[in-house]
């Protein structure tokens, strides 16, 4: 996670923002789409959990960076603050991915329904940068 705030903070100086953030949302979309192949070993879960700690990471660091090119620095609190409440939508992600576990006996279709909506997400990126720094 630590390493994640660095590295996606170092390339989100050099890039547009929605750029950058699109980069990330398809990036820990790739990773959940490959998870399966990844958690089958030890050292495959330590990869996983490392890859997926650098992506979220860079979320701490990139949606306050565009808020602050966007909105002005004065205006992080109040932004950031409402953005990042979107948490509470999504936290009861968690929970239903765990019940889909009991009665499938795999998280499959949660990361993939998580790793579309990223997709989704990144695809409007795209066509919205005009509006973006």
């Amino acid at each position: 996670n630590a390493c994640g705030r660095l590295l996606w903070g170092f390339v989100f100086d050099r890039f547009a923002s929605w750029s950058v953030i699109q980069a990330n949302l398809i990036g820990q979309a790739l990773l959940l789409l490959t998870a399966a192949l990844w958690l089958n070993s030890e050292t495959g879960f330590l990869i996983f959990a490392a890859l997926a700690g650098l992506n979220y990471g860079g979320v701490l660091v990139l949606y306050a960076s565009t808020v602050v090119r966007r909105w002005g620095a004065e205006r992080v609190g109040q932004v950031y603050g409402l953005l990042f409440s979107a948490n509470i939508v999504a936290s009861p992600a968690s929970m239903l991915a765990g019940v889909w576990f009991d009665v499938r006996g795999d998280f499959f279709l949660p990361l993939a329904l998580l790793a579309a909506g990223m997709i989704v997400a990144a695809g409007f990126l795209r066509s919205s940068r005009a509006s973006y720094p």
